[in-house]
């Protein structure tokens, strides 16, 4: 057996978030600058997971990366090598828990090393199978639309238990992508605006219309590069996001700090309560002084994606 790499890249949900649980559609991107990475090297004792800051075997991986024992686990049961000696070496250049796809990302990369490891045949229903054991941990109940999204080279058009639809759209502008350096949580995002549809039922389920009659007016306006109309959804749909509980204070400020730079539209992206925000822009170099300026401010994650 040789040294396999593999790599998988991050994600940005464009508008749809939350809604999508509920059958609204939701559009994804992939974030191709943002990478996941694992290696698979032989070795002549014991079976070792390596990260930046740890080397275990993988018996003894630390319960945050729980979701990452199990895939790991699976997929040594599935491929039968329980007794080959390896040491598995991951990175990640994209932030945990800020809605970019970096679970989904990693577990990607680590499910396509192993099968190649292993000379196996990697279905793509079987890669979204794996990748999906990992999400089912460290989210819950995982749309599906990260581990899609995660190994496309398109953007995705999601319904959920619907077929998974490549976007194309003809559009020229930049994205200022930005963490708020708060860890969010997809579960207890989704679960507080489930108990607001409960207790507010009226009010929360318009939103929820809302947000999937904006999704379809941002695909028409994405499709015709129109990219001032597709700002003004953005800012729309941080609104309703905003009505459904899950903004943040420091999402906020980095929504303020882009509007002050005369972005076209800003909104958080993925479950909200942390996590990141994009604002969008028709020239990369205004992109650039966004990106510079929240640096500035205390926020070191920032990424620019020229869509």
């Amino acid at each position: 057996m040789k040294t396999i790499t593999k790599t998988a890249h991050g994600k940005l949900i464009l508008i749809g978030e939350h809604s999508v649980v509920y059958g609204e559609p939701a559009i994804a991107i992939p974030l191709p600058h943002l990478v996941a990475t694992a290696q698979l090297s032989p070795n002549n004792s014991g079976q070792y997971l390596e990260d930046v800051d740890f080397k275990t075997s993988i018996d003894q991986i630390p319960d945050q990366y729980i979701g990452l024992h199990i895939l790991i686990n699976r997929l040594i049961q599935r491929l039968n090598i329980q007794n080959k000696f390896f040491t598995l070496k991951i990175s990640n250049q994209i932030p945990r828990s800020c809605g970019l796809g970096s679970s989904a990302a990693i577990s990607s990369a680590i499910t396509k090393c192993f099968f190649a490891f292993c000379n196996e045949e990697l279905s793509k229903q079987e890669l979204n199978y794996f990748i999906n054991i990992a999400e089912t941990v460290f989210h819950g109940n995982p749309s599906g639309l990260d581990a899609a999204t995660v190994t496309s080279n398109q953007a995705i058009w999601f319904i959920k238990n619907k077929q998974l639809t490549p976007f194309n759209f003809n559009l020229h502008a930049s994205l200022v992508i930005a963490s708020s350096g708060i860890m969010g949580n997809t579960a207890t995002a989704v679960n507080l605006v489930k108990d607001k549809l409960e207790n507010q039922t009226n009010l929360i389920q318009e939103t929820i219309n809302k947000l999937g009659i904006l999704t379809e007016k941002a695909a028409q306006a994405m499709i015709n590069n129109q990219i001032i109309t597709l700002g003004e959804i953005f800012n729309q749909a941080q609104v309703h996001l905003t009505t459904l509980g899950v903004n943040h204070p420091k999402l906020q400020k980095l929504i303020d700090i882009a509007h002050k730079h005369n972005s076209l539209g800003a909104k958080l992206s993925g479950s909200g309560l942390g996590g990141c925000i994009f604002a969008l822009f028709q020239y990369e170099d205004d992109a650039a002084l966004l990106q510079t300026d929240l640096k500035n401010n205390g926020f070191p994650n920032v990424y620019i994606e020229n869509i």
